[in-house]
């Protein structure tokens, strides 16, 4: 029997594949795999407590669709880059690369790391 953990980040709360990219991936070190998404307004997360999802929380208010982060056009992933064992946010923006550091409990202010690989200059998600 399937039972609902979170009822919000879902169609009936206006989160939409083509806009909102979600992913599962352990942000606070706990060992359980959190909700990360890529909201309207920033970077939501719902922490897992081992029996459900906690209300989600923003983590980062960029690097979200009205900011200008689109899923055709912006991949965005979770990787540890810092080698902390958290963790950060990755995002092929349209001038380059983009680092949100994971700092345990949010992420950092994006910052560029590489001025290339970006839309603007010609790599494309579908190519």
């Amino acid at each position: 029997t399937e039972t609902e953990w979170l009822g919000r980040l879902g169609y009936n709360s206006g989160w939409r594949v083509d806009k909102h990219p979600r992913f599962l991936s352990d942000v606070n070190g706990d060992g359980k795999p959190d909700i990360v998404g890529f909201g309207d307004d920033g970077v939501m997360v719902a922490l897992n407590n081992g029996d459900s999802f906690d209300t989600e929380t923003e983590w980062l208010g960029d690097l979200g669709y009205n900011s200008g982060w689109m899923v055709e056009k912006h991949p965005r992933f979770l990787s540890d880059v810092n080698g902390d064992g958290l963790p950060d946010i990755v995002g092929f923006g349209d001038d380059g690369v983009m680092v949100a550091l994971n700092n345990g409990d949010s992420f950092d202010t994006e910052t560029e790391w590489l001025g290339r690989l970006g839309y603007n200059s010609g790599w494309r998600v579908d190519k």
